[in-house]
């Protein structure tokens, strides 16, 4: 298995649990664990040209981190 197979897998798993800390435990580590969930698994969809899965990884990825900023400055 690549290094990158090994990112998708691991960032899909961190994206449910970090989905699951973000309803249940903590806002902030809940969107910091999604985050970097969505900036790992983007290389692989980037090497394998799906382009429509690279446009949405980067939305989200945009999203939380806009919100990551503001949860940051507000504290």
């Amino acid at each position: 298995m690549s290094k990158l197979a090994v990112l998708r897998y691991t960032g899909s798993i961190l994206l449910i649990i970090g989905y699951f800390i973000l309803l249940n435990v903590s806002v902030f580590w809940g969107i910091a664990i999604r985050l970097f969930a969505n900036l790992i698994c983007l290389p692989w969809a980037i090497k394998h040209k799906i382009w429509d899965f690279v446009v949405l990884l980067t939305f989200f990825i945009v999203i939380e981190f806009d919100k990551f900023l503001k949860l940051i400055l507000n504290n």
